[in-house]
C-alpha cells in the first residue's frame, strides 16, 4: 500500500466505514500521547491516518509508508527520544485490519553528525510568470506540455521547444468554429429572407439592427489584423473565406499547409497577445474594455517584498531556547518556532522555514487539569468517582457544546452512569462521536483535555464542556482555550544572507507583509511590522493602478481599460534605467475581436439586442398608450351618442303623447 490507498482496498482487511484506529504511544519527552482515528468513509486514504498520527504527536513526528508498505514514524527532534507508538484496529465493523507492532529501527543520539535542511517548494518562472509548485514534474504551467524541473541555478534562462503535435484537433477546432459562425448567419438570414412563393418575408426583414450585426460580424472575420505578418494577418490568406451565398468556408489544402509550416502564426491570427519591448515588463492580461494598440510604460516606484534583516553578524549559536514568533498580515495566522539554545545559523534558518511552510492543524487544551490526589494527573482510565474534589454522583450529565471545523454545530450530553466504572476515557470518546471521528482528543501528562483537528488549516474548532453538576459537585475540566491556530503554510521564508539572518515575504506589495513579535537580541531582530511596496507607474500617459508587481489600466481610462502588465524591475535596476520601461503592444485575433463584438451585442444591460429590445418595448408601450386613448375617446364619443339617442327617444315619446291627445280631441269634436 501507499499513503494514496484507501483503507477499503488494502487486502483482506474487511475496513468498514465508522472503523477506529486507536493512536497511543510517548512523544520525545516520555509524555503520555492519545489519539483515536476514524475510517469516516469508504474513500479515506491512508494518508489521512499518517496526518492523525502526526497530529497526535503535535506534529513533532513525520509519519509515512515505506515501499514495503509499513507505517515509518520519524522524530522531527534530533538527539535521544523516547518515541514510542502503538496502532491498534478495533475493526468495530467486524474486519481483521491489523497494522504490527512498532519496532524501533533507528535509536536518536544526542552528538550531531548530520544537519536536517527542511523541503521546499519549486520556484520557477515561465515566459515571466512566477509560479512555485511541490513537485518538480510540472503538468500545469503549459497547456499540454509536462516540465520535469531537474537542477536548479537561479537566474539561469532556459528555452524550451516543444514539438507540434498533430494539426488535426487544431484544424477541427477552426472547422468547428466555421460551423458555428455559419450557423449564426443562417439563423440571422431566416430573419431578413423574402420568401417569392409565398410572397412572404421574415418576422425582421428589414430590420436596421440586425442588418448592422450581420455587417459587424462579417467584417471581422473579413478584415486584415494589424500588427501581424503579411500574408498571415487575414483569414482569407489562410484557406478560409466567403462563399457567393455569404457562408464561410475553407480550402483544405491551403488551411492543412499553413497548420503544418505556420503553426504559430495561425495561433496569433485568432487570440490576443501582448508584446513588451523590456525584458522587465510581461503582458499579463486584458479585457473588453481593452483596445489593441501600442502603449508606453513609465514606472516611478518598483514593487518590492517585505523584508526584516538582523542587524548583527551571527557566527556563533544560540546561547539558550528562544520563541520567535511571526504574524502573516494577510491571513492574520502566528507562527510559533522554538530556536534551540545552540543552534548555528543555518540551524535556525532551517528550524524557521520548517514551521513557515508547514500546513498545521489546530489544537485547544484545557486551562485546568485534574489530579486523583492532588499529584497524580488523571488519565483516560481514570474513573470519575476517583477525580479528586469532583464529587461526581450518579446521573451527573456534561454538556458537549462544540463547532466543527467547518463551522457546524454539535451538541450532545453525556451522562455518568456509575461514576465508579465510568471513566474520563468515555467522556473523551463521546467527545469524538460527536465531531464524527474527525478531531483526535486525549489527556496530557498534566491532566488537561486537549482537542485536535483532524483537518489541516484554517479552522472553526471550538469545545465548550458545561458540567451540571446534579449531584452538588464541583467538576472542572476548564475551559479548552486554543492553544495553535490551524493555517496553512504561510508565505514567509527565512535565509542566511552574509552571516545575517533575513526573513522575507514571498509575494510582493503592500497587502503582504508580517510582524516579528520578539526581540532576538542575539541574532539583532527586533519586533517589528512590515510590508511590501506596490508598483507605481504609468501606461500611456494615465496613473495605474498597482497590485504588488502587477500594474493596471485604471477603470474608465480610454484604450487601456482592464490592460494587466506585471514590472519584474527591482528598486536599484530602476534608479539606474530611469522611469521609461519601454512599450506593450497589444494585437487582438478574430477570436478575440469576435468574443469582444459578441459581448457587446448580447451584455444584458447595454448590449446592442438588449437596446434594440427596450427601443421595441418603448414602442409597443407608447402603443398600447395611444390604443388606451383611442379607447377613451370612443367610448366617450358612445356615451356621448348614447345620450343623444336617450334624449331624442324621450322627444319622440313627447311628441306621441301629443299627437295621441290630439287625435283624442279631434274624435269628440267629429
Amino acid at each position: 500500500i501507499t499513503a494514496e490507498t484507501q483503507f477499503t482496498d488494502i487486502l483482506s482487511s474487511g475496513v468498514k466505514a465508522g472503523d477506529t484506529i486507536s493512536i497511543s504511544g510517548l512523544n520525545n519527552a516520555g509524555d503520555q500521547v492519545f489519539g483515536t482515528f476514524t475510517i469516516a468513509s469508504s474513500t479515506v486514504k491512508v494518508e489521512n491516518l499518517l496526518n492523525s498520527i502526526e497530529q497526535t504527536f503535535g506534529n513533532s513526528v513525520v509519519a509515512s509508508i515505506n515501499k514495503e508498505g509499513r507505517i515509518i514514524v520519524r522524530d522531527e527532534n534530533s538527539g535521544s527520544s523516547s518515541l514510542a507508538l502503538s496502532l491498534e484496529a478495533n475493526n468495530e465493523g467486524g474486519g481483521v485490519l491489523s497494522l504490527g507492532e512498532m519496532a524501533r529501527t533507528t535509536t536518536g543520539v544526542d552528538s550531531r553528525s548530520a544537519e536536517l535542511q527542511a523541503g521546499q517548494d519549486a520556484s520557477f518562472r515561465v515566459n515571466g510568470i512566477e509560479l512555485g509548485r511541490s513537485s518538480n514534474t510540472v503538468t500545469d504551467a503549459v497547456q499540454g506540455v509536462t516540465l520535469e524541473l531537474n537542477q536548479a541555478e537561479e537566474g539561469k534562462l532556459i528555452s524550451i521547444t516543444v514539438e507540434k503535435d498533430d494539426t488535426s484537433a487544431l484544424k477541427d477546432n477552426i472547422t468547428s468554429f466555421i460551423d458555428q459562425f455559419n450557423t449564426s448567419l443562417g439563423l440571422i438570414n431566416e430573419q431578413l429572407a423574402y420568401d417569392k412563393e409565398s410572397e412572404t418575408s421574415g418576422p425582421l426583414s428589414g430590420d436596421s439592427t440586425l442588418l448592422s450585426l450581420q455587417s459587424r460580424l462579417r467584417s471581422i472575420v473579413s478584415r486584415q489584423i494589424d500588427g501581424l505578418d503579411d500574408g498571415f494577418n487575414a483569414m482569407v490568406l489562410i484557406g478560409i473565406n466567403f462563399d457567393r451565398s455569404g457562408q464561410l468556408q475553407v480550402d483544405e489544402e491551403q488551411l492543412d499547409k499553413t497548420l503544418t509550416e505556420n503553426l504559430e502564426e495561425v495561433r496569433k491570427l485568432f487570440v490576443a497577445q501582448g508584446s513588451a519591448s523590456d525584458p522587465s515588463v510581461d503582458f499579463v492580461s486584458s479585457n473588453s474594455n481593452t483596445m489593441a494598440g501600442n502603449y508606453s510604460v513609465s514606472i516611478s516606484q518598483a514593487a518590492s517584498q517585505a523584508s526584516v534583516r538582523g542587524d548583527n553578524d551571527f557566527t556563533g549559536s544560540l546561547s539558550e531556547d528562544k520563541t520567535l514568533q511571526i504574524i502573516d498580515k494577510a491571513t492574520g495566522k502566528p507562527a510559533e518556532i522554538v530556536l534551540r539554545a545552540g543552534s548555528n545559523l543555518n540551524d535556525i534558518v532551517s528550524q524557521i522555514n520548517t514551521e513557515l511552510s508547514s500546513d498545521v492543524a489546530e489544537v485547544r487544551r484545557a486551562n485546568i487539569g485534574n489530579t486523583t490526589n492532588g499529584v497524580t494527573s488523571i488519565t483516560e482510565e481514570t474513573v470519575f468517582a476517583d477525580i479528586l474534589g469532583a464529587g461526581v454522583t450518579q446521573g451527573d450529565t456534561i454538556r458537549i457544546d462544540a463547532t466543527e471545523h467547518g463551522g457546524g454545530r454539535v451538541s450532545k450530553i453525556f451522562t455518568v452512569d456509575d461514576p465508579t466504572s465510568d471513566t474520563v476515557g468515555d467522556l473523551l470518546s463521546e467527545i469524538r462521536a460527536s465531531y464524527g471521528g474527525l478531531v483526535s482528543v486525549n489527556l496530557d501528562s498534566d491532566g488537561r483535555i486537549m482537542i485536535t483537528d483532524s483537518k489541516l488549516g484554517d479552522s472553526d474548532l471550538t469545545l465548550t464542556l458545561v458540567e451540571e453538576n446534579q449531584g452538588g459537585g464541583s467538576l472542572n475540566f476548564g475551559s479548552i482555550d486554543i492553544e495553535t491556530e490551524g493555517r496553512m503554510a504561510l508565505s514567509i521564508k527565512a535565509s542566511s544572507n552574509e552571516d545575517r539572518l533575513t526573513v522575507l515575504h514571498e509575494n510582493y506589495g503592500s497587502h503582504n507583509g508580517f510582524s516579528i513579535e520578539s526581540d532576538l537580541a542575539e541574532l539583532g531582530i527586533s519586533a517589528v511590522s512590515v510590508v511590501g511596496l506596490d508598483v507605481e507607474g504609468q501606461i500611456n500617459g494615465h496613473g495605474s493602478d498597482g497590485s504588488g508587481r502587477v500594474l493596471a489600466g485604471p477603470t474608465g481610462a480610454e484604450n487601456i481599460d482592464g490592460l494587466s502588465l506585471r514590472v519584474n524591475i527591482g528598486a536599484e535596476d530602476l534608479d539606474a534605467e530611469g522611469p521609461e520601461q519601454g512599450n506593450v503592444s497589444l494585437i487582438f485575433g478574430v477570436g478575440r475581436l469576435l468574443s469582444d463584438e459578441l459581448k457587446a451585442i448580447t451584455d444584458v444591460y447595454d448590449g446592442t439586442i438588449k437596446t434594440r429590445e427596450d427601443a421595441i418595448t418603448d414602442t409597443l408601450d407608447s402603443l398600447d398608450k395611444r390604443i388606451a386613448e383611442f379607447e377613451r375617446r370612443v367610448e366617450q364619443k358612445r356615451l356621448m351618442l348614447v345620450g343623444r339617442f336617450a334624449s331624442l327617444e324621450g322627444s319622440i315619446a313627447n311628441l306621441q303623447s301629443q299627437g295621441n291627445f290630439l287625435s283624442s280631441q279631434l274624435a269628440r269634436l267629429g
